[in-house]
């Protein structure tokens, strides 16, 4: 099994990885499914969502973004999922971490030696 950037998923995490991405995914898509209902409701103006406003999309639409950080995108280039794992800042003691935590927050010399590395 191999990451989103064709690392090695470690034997370890695997059931942890398949676990987050299934329950991740699935939330993510309740939450959007949701904010579209409700978004659809104050377009119609609808009166049983008079006490909801364009506030409740923005907090459904924050919602929706931090829980697509449950979903795993790579091992993580800190630790990489190894012994230092449970004292990693970086994935949290995952052993991964998300899209939005790869391209925000892994440095750009960290993500170009790991790739060098792959492609050896």
């Amino acid at each position: 099994m191999r990451d989103k950037l064709g690392f090695q998923i470690p034997a370890h995490i695997e059931a942890l990885w398949q676990e987050a991405d299934t329950t991740g995914r699935q939330m993510v898509r309740d939450v959007h499914r949701i904010k579209n209902l409700v978004e659809k409701a104050i377009e119609r103006r609808d009166l049983a969502f008079r006490e909801v406003n364009q506030g409740t999309v923005s907090e459904l639409t924050n919602a929706w973004r931090y829980l697509g950080g449950i979903i795993p995108y790579a091992v993580c280039p800190v630790c990489e999922a190894d012994d230092r794992r449970a004292e990693c800042v970086a994935c949290g003691a995952r052993g991964f971490i998300s899209k939005f935590r790869y391209d925000r927050c892994i440095p750009q010399q960290t993500k170009a030696a790991r790739l060098v590395r792959l492609a050896s």
